[in-house]
């Protein structure tokens, strides 16, 4: 498995997860290999929490990890689902008692998940900032509605500083500019909804603010190095 610069060659044995931060990676299983994969989308724009460790970690779960996964993998609801629909069961129209099992035991694996992975180094927490200028304009622009434009020096102007002293105590601080963190977080959100089923690139560059769908377009591509509709029709990595 290789992601974001790191390259994992190993043979999970019986058991054993294999937990990588979202995002675009490749990864090899051999033939016979007998797997469960689960994605979660976990966020928290209140306080700009965000995966934090190594990308990828691997270890063998306790008991009580075990058995959360066991739940959720053999709740009723997933069992009737087809393949695909459990792939992407966000599409899926589940009644309210069937919501309510599903957000139960998916909350149960993910708090043993954190556990686990917290004694791995390997943790989903707001970053550590300490200039308090620093850590408001975060928290402001994590939660910034994605359809407004990133004003350089209005947004420095409301914490008392020029754009550009803003900018410096953001790469002290998190090694990255506003506008690079509110363009992270447009281009995180074009691609996790171009992964969904349905969803047209029109709507999505709508939803970002794009007047024109050849403005998102080449948008997207200078970012991702390829088209929205490339990226969308393109197979997710095996």
């Amino acid at each position: 498995m290789h992601k974001d610069g790191v390259t994992v060659d190993t043979c999970a044995g019986k058991k054993e997860w294999i937990v990588c931060i979202p995002g675009e990676r490749t990864q090899h299983f051999s033939d016979n290999a007998r797997i469960i994969s689960i994605h979660l989308a976990v966020k928290s724009p209140e306080n700009g929490a965000e995966w934090r460790g190594i990308p990828i970690v691997r270890f063998a779960p306790d008991r009580v990890a075990s058995r959360a996964m066991t739940r959720l993998c053999g709740a009723k609801v997933i069992r009737r689902l087809t393949r695909e629909q459990t792939l992407k069961i966000y599409g899926v129209l589940l009644s309210l008692p069937e919501m309510l099992e599903i957000q139960e035991l998916t909350l149960a694996f993910l708090r043993n998940l954190l556990r686990i992975a917290a004694l791995h180094k390997f943790r989903f927490e707001p970053p550590l900032i300490h200039d308090p200028r620093v850590r408001e304009s975060h928290r402001s622009l994590s939660t910034i509605d994605l359809r407004e434009r990133y004003l350089r020096q209005t947004f420095a102007a409301k914490y008392g500083l020029t754009a550009g002293q803003l900018d410096r105590l953001w790469r002290h601080e998190l090694g990255m500019t506003p506008r690079q963190y509110h363009e992270c977080r447009r281009v995180a959100f074009a691609s996790e909804q171009l992964r969904r089923q349905g969803t047209s690139v029109k709507c999505i560059a709508v939803d970002l603010g794009f007047r024109h769908l050849s403005q998102f377009s080449n948008w997207f591509s200078a970012h991702q190095n390829e088209s929205p509709r490339q990226f969308q029709t393109r197979p997710e990595s095996n």
